[in-house]
């Protein structure tokens, strides 16, 4: 009779353990779906900004790959369509800038150089530009630059090479060609 009992609340015990394991995983699973639809609820503007964050980057990408084949008008297409939808990447800029200087569009390229020179000012603290340049006077004239810089003019065409060992000591770049 003492093993039946024992049989008993052995199988007791273990069915109650399965149903709590059955109730809690069922429990927590629930709790879990009700706190991301509140999250996705309250935070909406979050998640759709770091979707469009991610499409963008994509689409960016796509532009680099395409932009490294030579094919620029799909490399410029991708680039507005990356930057439509994360107009942040400031990288997306400067090689669409890039390219309408290939196709010799300098307004428009220099209206991208300023968006990159833009994001720059808005997210470094107190930033001083170098600029590096076979035509300052075409970069002075057309980009707008409201923070120090200074003109880097000291190399020759033979000598050009030590510009950019200065270059890589920046922080940033926002290189053209």
């Amino acid at each position: 009779m003492q093993e039946k009992e024992e049989d008993y609340t052995i199988r007791f015990m273990q069915g109650l353990i399965n149903l709590l394991k059955k109730i809690f995983t069922k429990t927590f699973f629930i709790i879990f779906i009700v706190v991301c639809a509140l999250l996705l609820f309250f935070y909406w503007g979050w998640f759709e900004k770091q979707f469009n964050k991610v499409a963008g980057i994509y689409y960016v990408y796509k532009g680099d790959k395409a932009y490294h084949k030579a094919k620029l008008q799909l490399a410029i297409d991708n680039y507005n369509k990356g930057l439509g939808l994360y107009p942040e990447h400031y990288e997306a800029h400067y090689n669409l800038a890039n390219i309408y200087v290939v196709y010799e569009d300098y307004y428009a390229a220099a209206d991208e150089y300023q968006k990159a020179i833009e994001y720059i000012t808005s997210n470094v603290k107190n930033p001083h530009f170098y600029l590096f340049s076979d035509d300052i006077e075409w970069v002075i004239k057309n980009l707008k630059i409201n923070f120090p810089y200074t003109i880097v003019d000291i190399n020759s065409t033979q000598t050009g090479f030590f510009d950019l060992e200065l270059m890589k000591n920046c922080q940033h770049h926002i290189i053209a060609n």
